[in-house]
């Protein structure tokens, strides 16, 4: 008896196994299309091959990944966002039963990071995002703030400052404003030594520092003085010394 109802388990299971086999792989819930929608720099038919290649195979040689309800959405987004630097997300939808859409969302360039000492903008400087982020060779360095300093590794892929930058960009804009004058490039040194220089000549030195208010007020007031308010031709202004403020002006 008792190996009747062990042979009648085994198959059960093998049915059940069988069944399984045959409804997933049905082409009523198999995906057969792919669309990739949010590009405009990065190459949709690139992205849809990795898509292709993240819903090849199955699970345990039972459960295909085409299958609809076994997408491995996450897979796909990460292996989107780890061959593109340029794409900051991408999210899998499913538009039907045999279709699903990848909408990808492109970084946006507002400054450039460049290899110190070098002049060629096409091989040498790249766009950076918000955050930092360096994600591909720049092709234009019109309207952009070169920043440049030390990068451990390969440009692309890495962070410029490791989470500092923003708070850095927003105060390079905002000292430009201040001054009424135009950024032109960055230079962070690895102590925090920044100079930021500008468009017609001039450069400010200061020193990178979480109280960037107190640093901007004390940049404004200079400024403000009898002594500098509305000459445009210091060489430099040096703000690294705490209470001192030293400037030279072009002879």
């Amino acid at each position: 008896m008792l190996q009747i109802k062990i042979a009648a388990g085994v198959i059960v299971v093998l049915l059940f196994l069988g069944g399984l086999f045959f409804v997933v792989r049905l082409s009523e819930v198999t995906i057969s299309k792919i669309e990739v929608i949010g590009t405009s720099v990065a190459d949709a038919s690139l992205i849809q091959r990795i898509v292709e290649e993240e819903i090849s195979g199955s699970y345990g040689l039972v459960i295909p990944k085409r299958n609809t309800l076994f997408v491995p959405n996450s897979d796909i987004a990460r292996a989107i966002t780890g061959t593109f630097p340029i794409v900051k997300g991408a999210k899998v939808s499913h538009t039907s039963l045999t279709s699903i859409s990848v909408t990808v969302s492109e970084r946006t360039p507002v400054a450039l990071w460049c290899a110190q000492g070098t002049e060629e903008i096409s091989s040498t400087c790249y766009f950076a995002d918000e955050t930092g982020f360096i994600y591909m060779v720049a092709d234009s360095a019109d309207a952009y703030v070169r920043y440049s300093g030390r990068i451990e590794s390969e440009p692309v892929g890495s962070s410029f400052l490791s989470g500092k930058f923003p708070a850095l960009h927003a105060f390079v804009a905002e000292t430009a404003k201040t001054l009424g004058r135009t950024a032109d490039a960055v230079f962070v040194e690895p102590n925090s030594d920044v100079a930021l220089s500008f468009v017609g000549g001039g450069e400010l030195k200061f020193v990178m520092t979480e109280d960037a208010t107190s640093t901007l007020e004390n940049i404004a007031s200079v400024f403000a003085s009898q002594k500098l308010k509305g000459r445009t031709d210091f060489e430099y202004a040096d703000f690294r010394f705490g209470n001192k403020v030293y400037v030279k002006f072009k002879e």
